[in-house]
């Protein structure tokens, strides 16, 4: 019989993962306004959209679980 494999998050892991989704409104806030003085932020919206989908992605799978969807 092999061993269980779930892996959960913590709740201050959780906590932390949600805080850092709420923050990228603000952050593409002061992009933009970077971006307004002329200031080259390309890679910095390209960073921010990678983070982006990662926390996204680690929502989806260990915060808002869909109901009856097992991950066996």
């Amino acid at each position: 019989m092999l061993p269980t494999t779930e892996a959960e998050l913590t709740p201050e892991q959780i906590e932390q993962l949600e805080q850092a989704r709420k923050l990228i409104p603000g952050l593409k806030a002061q992009i933009r306004k970077a971006k307004s003085a002329g200031i080259d932020m390309t890679a910095q919206e390209a960073d921010l959209a990678a983070l982006e989908a990662q926390l996204d992605k680690l929502y989806r799978v260990y915060v808002r679980k869909l109901p009856g969807v097992s991950g066996v």
